[in-house]
């Protein structure tokens, strides 16, 4: 249950023992995967970072003499690397963003919802508590947006660094097949580095079934869909209990 909902349980109940519970289990939950989001999109920014500068070696490399032998086997060896710890975080992430995905559609969507419902005053039930409601539930509302997008875009970056990396390796392939590198040693080294690129498919994920990227954005609008059925049906509702009201 969301914290909204606690919240707007406290608003018009007295406040038990057992509602305090339920809104600090409910903060401790959101809180708990809110916390996660942020320390990936931490590990996610470094990684980055780390990848670009990989990829400023590339570049400096194919605008300055030919690097050693060693130089290029470094940056494979730093890439692969790199991909590995992708790899790992997600593993390591796994048991928390598992949930994060439905858990945090559910909340949106009920934040949605209740704050929509206020804010149009749909319901009479609500209206002498209608800005306590609209303000709890905004507030989430504009909390969760900016960790999901922060999360979406810190991820996002690592998977455009790992294709510009393989962009600008393919690039230094083409140079260096109509040069005088082609049988050159240190050719051949990114002739590897550049086939092994090929094969990364690196990314954050979910158990490799749900990428974190921007893509994941677009699953979320999918909540507006769902709210506006939710809003049509208590209309419907609302509809029905008036026309009881009156033939009774």
């Amino acid at each position: 249950m969301s914290s909204s909902y606690a919240e707007y349980k406290s608003f018009f109940h007295e406040v038990t023992l057992s509602d305090l519970r339920e809104c600090f289990s409910a903060y401790y939950k959101i809180l708990a995967l809110l916390q996660t989001n942020m320390l990936i999109s931490v590990f996610a920014k470094i990684l980055a970072e780390m990848i670009e500068s990989i990829n400023q070696s590339i570049l400096t490399i194919s605008k300055s003499p030919p690097a050693t032998k060693i130089e290029i086997i470094f940056l494979r060896q730093s890439l692969s690397e790199i991909c590995s710890l992708v790899d790992a975080i997600s593993s390591v992430f796994h048991p928390l963003t598992v949930f994060f995905v439905p858990v945090l559609f559910f909340i949106y969507l009920v934040d949605f919802y209740y704050f929509v419902v206020v804010v149009l005053s749909l319901e009479s039930y609500y209206k002498n508590s209608e800005l306590l409601i609209a303000y709890a539930c905004g507030s989430w509302i504009v909390l969760l947006t900016f960790n999901i997008c922060y999360l979406c875009t810190r991820c996002q970056k690592v998977t455009n660094e790992i294709e510009k990396v393989k962009n600008n390796l393919y690039h230094m392939e083409m140079h260096f097949e109509s040069s005088s590198y082609l049988k050159n040693q240190r050719h051949t080294q990114f002739a590897y580095f550049y086939c092994e690129s090929v094969h990364y498919s690196t990314r954050f994920n979910v158990f490799g079934a749900q990428k974190i990227d921007m893509a994941l954005l677009i699953e979320f609008a999918s909540v507006f869909i769902y709210l506006a059925t939710l809003l049509q049906f208590h209309q419907s509702t609302m509809s029905v209990d008036s026309s009881q009201y009156h033939n009774t």
